[in-house]
């Protein structure tokens, strides 16, 4: 199921592919340029947020992602996470010319982060 409410969604010379999952779309917007988004059995929900994603790649593989309330800007870059959960909860995460890799855990964030020209991994 795909339900969008008040938002908009823009897919320009990229791909995106769902198999078995939900993604819920409320009062926010999802801009993706030139890249890919899979999601095979997991849940994206996203509230009055907004995701962008500009020549990267985003992976989602039994997971759950759950913004609300915040930002999510990758650029450049790629995220991956395996079997595990990301929950941010009124903040922002930004991540310019570095890479998340997540196998494994989980990663829960309250608080403002800013992540630039670095390279964080967490198992």
């Amino acid at each position: 199921m795909v339900a969008l409410s008040g938002g908009e969604v823009m897919l320009t010379g990229g791909r995106v592919a769902l198999s078995d999952g939900e993604v819920a779309l409320s009062g926010g917007e999802v801009m993706l340029t030139g890249g890919e988004v899979g999601l095979t059995s997991g849940e994206v929900a996203l509230s009055g947020g907004e995701v962008m994603l500009t020549g990267g790649e985003v992976a989602l593989s039994d997971g759950e992602v759950a913004l609300s309330g915040g930002e999510v800007a990758l650029s450049g870059g790629e995220v991956m996470l395996t079997g595990g959960e990301v929950a941010l909860s009124g903040g922002e995460v930004m991540l310019t010319g570095g890479e998340v890799g997540l196998t494994n855990g989980e990663v829960a964030l309250i608080v403002l982060i800013s992540v630039e020209g670095a390279t964080v991994a967490g198992a």
